[in-house]
């Protein structure tokens, strides 16, 4: 993070110095306007894992799926040279994301035992403020010109809504189907929220004079789990009996009630108020 920031600061420093000597009036290096966001949000990922015991054997799989977000902001542009520009804006938004958990457990004489499948949905209510730096492709007199942008945001976590939906079956048992919903408690001290993160910024667009159209992605700096358990960063609610989980001895083993920001991908139209 030290290094992106250092990086950010020094091609800043570079391109002031550089835009002493460029086409760009005083008057018209600042413009004002808002933004509209739509995309998706979260990633698509499929996991599987297989365990033997003296029992048998267990199969746990997870799915992971996008879902539509949308954000609202207000940004400012400061205009470094006909070429380069600066951006900082403000945006509110709600962006969510759906996850699948499937368990099945199996015998030494390869007969079902055990079923259970818990879906999982969160929508993230975020505030976000990026910065990024936009390189202006072609001379300043075209009517359309591609831009290539790339920054850091920062992105507060206001709400978090979890929704849970649990379906189970085994041999001598009834087949069972709950349904969970809460709002995560983001204050809590046994939960590591970190209600500001930070992620890098980029994409490409065009702008065509009051108005801007573009493709962003941000990657946050998240913890990543290199197994089916890192499903847990972004439902840690999975984890706990109350919402669902496991098993409380879950809960102990393989989380850390983490609660990370989704990823986020998103076409969007700015206009220039002034």
């Amino acid at each position: 993070m030290k290094r992106l920031l250092h990086s950010l600061l020094l091609l800043f420093f570079v391109i002031t110095i550089n835009a002493q000597n460029g086409g760009v009036s005083q008057s018209s290096r600042f413009s004002f306007g808002a933004s509209v966001e739509a995309g998706y949000s979260g990633i698509r990922d499929h996991i599987s894992d297989e365990y033997f015991n003296t029992f048998g054997r267990s199969v746990y799989a997870t799915t992971e799926e996008r879902r539509p977000g949308y954000a609202l902001g207000l940004w400012g542009t400061y205009w470094l040279s006909p070429s380069w520009d600066i951006e900082l804006g403000v945006n509110f938004g709600s962006w969510r994301a759906h996850a699948q958990a499937e368990s099945e457990s199996y015998n030494t004489f390869e007969i079902l035992t055990f079923y259970s499948r818990e879906r999982y949905w969160i929508q993230q209510d975020l505030l976000r403020i990026p910065l990024q730096m936009r390189l202006h492709l072609g001379p300043a007199t075209n009517r359309i010109r591609p831009f290539i942008a790339l920054g850091a945001q920062a992105a507060y976590i206001t709400r978090q809504t979890n929704f849970s939906r649990r379906y189970f079956s085994g041999t001598g048992q009834e087949a069972a189907e709950y349904t969970y919903s809460s709002t995560a408690d983001l204050n809590a001290d046994w939960v590591d929220v970190r209600r500001w993160q930070w992620s890098i910024l980029g994409g490409i667009g065009i702008q065509m004079d009051r108005v801007s159209l573009s493709i962003q992605r941000n990657w946050p700096f998240t913890n990543t789990y290199q197994d089916s358990y890192r499903l847990f960063r972004y439902y840690p609610d999975f984890c706990s009996g109350d919402f669902g989980g496991n098993s409380v001895g879950d809960s102990f083993l393989f989380c850390d009630y983490r609660i990370n920001q989704l990823r986020q991908t998103s076409l969007r139209f700015e206009y220039r108020i002034f």
